[in-house]
């Protein structure tokens, strides 16, 4: 399968711009035949992907604990940006990109939930995941071949052929960038604040711990 030795780096602002292409290339190969006789030569048996449109997911915190809904607020708005700049431009192959979402309230159970939806019901051919709850959905999501773009927000993202991230602060095996900065600033002291019911916090502080300590900066 492509995505099987796709491994795929995009920038923060161009989460959708990457499922996009990942679309592009299920629903069309590259063919001389296919670019010239565009989406009503060329097929395809790629799920939510029909002759006139391609139909792409997201998930995103809408609901849920404030301040997380808060931290994603402007996620849909710029998915929809881009992908309506993209159907502006004769969207993909010929086929307008079809954008459905749903709200996983930043909940692990509930992002399942609307994961299935999306997938299994609404036949998407892939998700845009701006999500903190994505981990215990994953296994399913790279097995189905499902194809995910997103904010890394745990080591989770790293470690499945189907995610595709910017940049994950969250990889195992530490980095010294962190330490690296404050050290810069002048800094010695540092406090770290986790709240205990997001695991993405924990996990973040447990990257800045030992990036600060290894640069001499104590923790209080």
């Amino acid at each position: 399968m492509i995505l099987r030795r796709l491994r795929a780096r995009t920038s923060t602002g161009a989460i959708a711009a990457a499922l996009v292409a990942l679309a592009a290339l299920a629903a069309c190969d590259t063919s001389s035949d296919s670019a010239t006789n565009g989406a009503g030569a060329c097929s395809t048996q790629a799920p939510g992907v029909t002759a006139a449109s391609i139909k792409i997911g997201l998930i995103y915190p809408d609901t849920g604990a404030p301040e997380i809904a808060s931290a994603f607020k402007a996620s849909r708005s710029g998915v929809e940006a881009r992908i309506d700049l993209q159907n502006a431009r004769g969207g993909v192959n010929g086929r307008e990109i079809d954008l459905v979402w749903g709200d996983d309230q930043s909940d692990a159970e509930t992002f399942s939930t609307v994961a299935h939806d999306l997938v299994d019901t609404q036949r998407a051919f892939g998700l845009i995941a701006t999500s903190i709850v994505l981990d215990k959905s994953a296994g399913w999501l790279e097995k189905e071949n499902i194809p995910v773009t997103g904010t890394g927000t745990s080591a989770t993202w790293s470690n499945h052929p189907n995610l595709f991230h910017a940049g994950n602060l969250f990889n195992t095996g530490g980095t010294s960038v962190f330490g690296d900065f404050v050290k810069a600033q002048g800094g010695s002291k540092a406090l770290v604040v986790v709240d205990p019911n997001v695991a993405a916090s924990r996990s973040l502080a447990m990257q800045f711990v030992p990036s600060l300590q290894k640069r001499g900066i104590q923790i209080v």
